[in-house]
């Protein structure tokens, strides 16, 4: 019901009495998005980031960072402010896109971040697999996807490029509907090189790396195994870190790295990749 309907314009007035999209809600100065609470700045010592191993593995590039403020259950991620039942108050589509009460898609939203400052968000659409597939251009690192695969044919891969708006921290992760099926996930860089899998039996597969701003990535899908008869269905999640939180300080033999060749030097020759392995 409230991603059927445009109610952006009481958005607007909710955020002005401190809603979700205020300075005081989880994209404001108070919330994970403010990386002074990593570094202890807002309370000298007190950081639970800097002083907690564990802790630290919940931020970016860290074994848990899937579970952390830039994963999918995040303020960044389908459930939060940006996603389709978030705070802007745009209708979804049937394809997934937002739109005004003009009609017409919205793709980011600006919020106040501490009475001071502004920031530009990309907001998280939930599409159809049949739409991404014919509209590429619209996946930068804030979408989910609601697919199905057909068949064991490991040639049918599902993929799905996507561009990064900005130098960050992505996570790639993908969720199977039902419990007996099980997915592979690969990514791919922009010269089509696999460089990191995730295929876990009993482990939801996911993948971090460092992108740069511009650089498309290639995400793709395989079913591993089923153990039911009916649809093969997935949900392809994709959360970036944005530069505003584009930090982390795990370290790990959980972290490779890959040389992405000279075509590619303007993206920077090491990237990080983190994928999850079973222990």
């Amino acid at each position: 019901m409230i991603s059927g309907i445009d109610w952006s314009s009481y958005s607007q007035f909710i955020t002005l009495k401190g809603g979700p999209l205020s300075k005081d809600g989880p994209l404001g100065y108070k919330g994970p998005l403010n990386p002074d609470i990593y570094t202890g700045k807002i309370e000298p010592g007190k950081s639970l980031f800097a002083k907690s191993s564990f802790a630290q593995h919940l931020r970016g590039l860290g074994i848990f960072s899937t579970l952390g403020p830039i994963g999918p259950l995040g303020a960044l991620g389908p459930l939060g402010p940006l996603g389709p039942i978030g705070g802007h108050g745009f209708k979804a589509t049937n394809d997934g896109q937002f739109v005004n009460s003009q009609g017409q898609v919205q793709r980011t939203v600006t919020v106040d971040y501490d009475g001071k400052t502004k920031r530009t968000y990309s907001l998280f659409e939930a599409y159809t697999s049949q739409f991404a597939k014919k509209n590429p251009q619209v996946l930068d690192t804030s979408f989910m996807i609601l697919g199905t695969v057909n068949d064991f044919d490991s040639s049918k891969l599902e993929k799905y490029t996507f561009i990064s708006n900005d130098d960050q921290i992505v996570t790639i992760v993908v969720v199977p509907e039902k419990s007996l099926d099980d997915f592979s996930l690969g990514v791919y860089d922009q010269n089509g090189k696999l460089i990191a899998t995730s295929d876990n039996s009993d482990l939801v597969e996911t993948i971090t790396l460092k992108a740069k701003k511009g650089q498309k990535l290639t995400a793709s899908i395989k079913l591993s195994s089923s153990a039911q008869i009916f649809s093969k269905t997935y949900r392809l999640i994709v959360t970036g870190s944005t530069s505003y939180l584009n930090m982390n300080e795990a370290s790990g033999n959980h972290l490779s790295q890959y040389y992405q060749g000279p075509q590619s030097n303007k993206f920077g020759k090491n990237i990080k990749v983190n994928y999850l392995r079973s222990v």
